[in-house]
């Protein structure tokens, strides 16, 4: 009932987490300006420990229940814009869509809010310069995989250089029409703690990684000291797993979700 939604071919990264058995997307904007961000939903208990990777950052979501948003306030790291604390106009009903499913908001409307002492992001991963290559990869045409109970798959467009996401068996289509892509697909095994209504993702210890970039997959392992620390992708090969400059989509799978596409089905992705 979400889709299509606007917004998250323009952000930076797009964490995918698993909410009462479905996914929900957290977009993350820095570099680029989205007219339109939505539809906006509520907040969770996963949600303060990501943004926990991202400095100080702003936050906007719709509402939560008592616990939830009383873990939110609490985290001192993120500066709250959500529908409750700002003006009433700086979210709107888009017309032609169903509630809870039409609270829209902007970039620009939300970063007015930005206070003086927000410090610069963390930089969230290792990224690959002018002529730098990873090691250990394998070719990939697709991989499909579920966060909770929401299947998607992923398919390298060579063409565009960039990798394509289906969900449900049908391409991601955005509200202004293109498909939502990625440069990179990062994918971590992690555990959810709490119940399955109130899951709550674990983003500090260690597990394994699979890093999608360039057509190619490398499989190793992320570390995470602490909520200070950014996320440390390593290779199998124990060197760095970087990624490709542009969009990042990291999917936080509960353990190992992810099956690689043979050559046909990607390939059938791509033309139906």
């Amino acid at each position: 009932e979400a889709m299509p939604q606007e917004g998250i071919n323009q952000a930076d990264v797009v964490f995918e987490i698993m909410v009462e058995g479905i996914s929900r997307l957290m977009a993350v904007f820095h570099s680029q300006d989205a007219g339109e961000i939505g539809p906006t939903r509520s907040a969770r208990y996963s949600d303060p420990p990501i943004l926990a990777l991202l400095g100080r950052p702003l936050f906007g979501w719709s509402g939560a229940a008592d616990g939830v948003a009383k873990a939110v306030y609490d985290s001192d790291w993120v500066v709250n814009v959500n529908w409750d604390s700002v003006k009433k106009t700086d979210y709107f009903r888009k017309k032609g869509r169903a509630a809870p499913h039409n609270l829209f908001t902007s970039t620009q409307t939300l970063y007015a809010y930005a206070k003086a002492d927000q410090p610069p992001p963390l930089q969230m991963f290792s990224y690959l310069g002018p002529g730098e290559a990873n090691t250990g990869g394998s070719p990939l045409a697709g991989m499909s995989l579920k966060v909770g109970d929401t299947p998607s798959s992923w398919a390298w467009d060579d063409a565009a250089k960039h990798w394509l996401r289906w969900q449900y068996g049908k391409r991601d289509l955005t509200m202004a029409g293109p498909q939502a892509d990625a440069q990179n697909v990062v994918i971590l095994e992690i555990r959810y703690k709490g119940t399955r209504m109130a899951p709550t993702a674990v983003v500090d210890g260690q597990g394994t990684a699979i890093v999608m970039t360039g057509g190619q997959a490398y499989r190793g392992t992320w570390s995470r000291q602490d909520q200070l620390h950014p996320v440390v992708l390593t290779g199998a090969d124990n060197l760095p797993m970087k990624l490709a400059p542009g969009r990042t989509w990291v999917e936080l799978t509960s353990g190992a979700t992810a099956s690689p596409l043979p050559a046909d089905a990607a390939a059938a992705l791509l033309k139906g």
